[in-house]
C-alpha cells in the first residue's frame, strides 16, 4: 500500500507540473518586463522551468536531470496546448448550439464526442510525460519526492 501511495503522490506532483501551465497559459496576455501579477501571468515556459527546478532541487537532482525534466515538461505543454485550444473552441461551439432557436441534439452529441476525444488525447500525453519524468529521477529520488508531496498534501488538507 505504501508503494501505491508513493506512486499516486508522484503522479499528482508531476501532473501538477504538466497541468498547471496549461491552465495558466491563456489567462492573460504576456506582461511587460517588470510587471508581476501572479504566477498565472507571463511566460508559461518560465513557470514550467521554475516548478521543475524547485521540485527536482528538493530531491537533490543533478543539473542534467533538471534540464532533461524541463525539456520533457515543455514539450508536453507544447503538445497539449493546441488540443486545449480545440477544447475551448468546442465549448464555445456547444454554447452556440445551445443558444440556437432550435436544439440540434445530433450536433450536440457530435460536439460532446469530439470533446471527449480531445480530453482522452490530453490525458494520454500527460500520462506519457509523467512516466518520462519519473524515469529521469532515481528510485530514491522518486521516493523522497513522493514523501515530500504526501506531507505537503497532508498539511494543506489539515489547514
Amino acid at each position: 500500500m505504501k508503494g501505491s501511495l508513493k506512486r499516486i503522490a508522484i503522479a499528482a506532483l508531476v501532473g501538477g507540473l504538466v497541468v498547471a501551465p496549461a491552465f495558466a497559459q491563456d489567462q492573460a496576455p504576456e506582461q511587460a518586463p517588470g510587471q508581476h501579477h501572479g504566477w498565472r501571468h507571463g511566460n508559461p515556459e518560465a513557470r514550467i522551468e521554475h516548478m521543475v527546478n524547485r521540485m527536482f532541487s528538493s530531491v537533490n537532482a543533478s543539473e542534467a536531470q533538471k534540464t532533461q525534466a524541463g525539456a520533457i515538461v515543455r514539450q508536453a505543454a507544447a503538445d497539449v496546448r493546441p488540443l486545449e485550444q480545440q477544447l475551448r473552441d468546442g465549448s464555445r461551439a456547444a454554447l452556440q448550439l445551445l443558444a440556437a432557436p432550435a436544439i440540434d441534439r445530433n450536433a450536440l452529441e457530435a460536439q460532446r464526442a469530439q470533446q471527449a476525444s480531445l480530453r482522452e488525447q490530453i490525458s494520454k500525453r500527460r500520462t506519457q510525460a509523467l512516466a518520462d519524468l519519473a524515469e529521469v529521477l532515481t528510485p530514491d529520488q522518486r521516493a523522497a519526492l513522493a514523501k515530500r508531496m504526501s506531507e505537503h498534501s497532508q498539511r494543506h488538507r489539515a489547514g
